[in-house]
This record gives C-alpha cells, sequence and structure tokens, in this order.
C-alpha cells in the first residue's frame, strides 16, 4: 500500500513559527490541517490553556530530605 502524499513539511512550520516571532508575536497554537494549511494562533497563553497540577508535582517542588544509610 503507497504511503500518502505528505501535505506540510516539518520546516514549513518552523519557517511560520519563526516569521511570527520574528514580529514579536506570541505564538498560543498550531493547527495543522488534513489539506495542509499550516494555521497559527499567536496571544498569550489563557488560564485554560495551563495544565492542571497533579499531586505529585506538590511532591517533587519540595521532596523530603533523602536520609543516607548507616553503615554496619
Amino acid at each position: 500500500m503507497p504511503r500518502e502524499r505528505l501535505t506540510f513539511r516539518q520546516r514549513d512550520v518552523a519557517a511560520a513559527l519563526r516569521a511570527v516571532r520574528q514580529v514579536g508575536l506570541p505564538v498560543k497554537e498550531v493547527t495543522i490541517t488534513p489539506a495542509g494549511e499550516i494555521r497559527v494562533i499567536t496571544g498569550p497563553p489563557s488560564a485554560a490553556d495551563e495544565p492542571t497540577k497533579n499531586p505529585l508535582d506538590k511532591y517533587y517542588e519540595n521532596p523530603p530530605p533523602i536520609h543516607k544509610r548507616v553503615p554496619r
């Protein structure tokens, strides 16, 4: 079964992101349609875009001290 023709390349996305950043706009989201259209959405990330904290995040931010093994 032959592979489908690629609709975009990584360098196309990289060039689009580089152009947006060059004019000083923050990148919020990148969407690529099945037809290969690259859409770059600009703007600061919203609170909904930030990941929620896992209970383990609190543990790793301030881990308990590690006790050294005492030789016998």
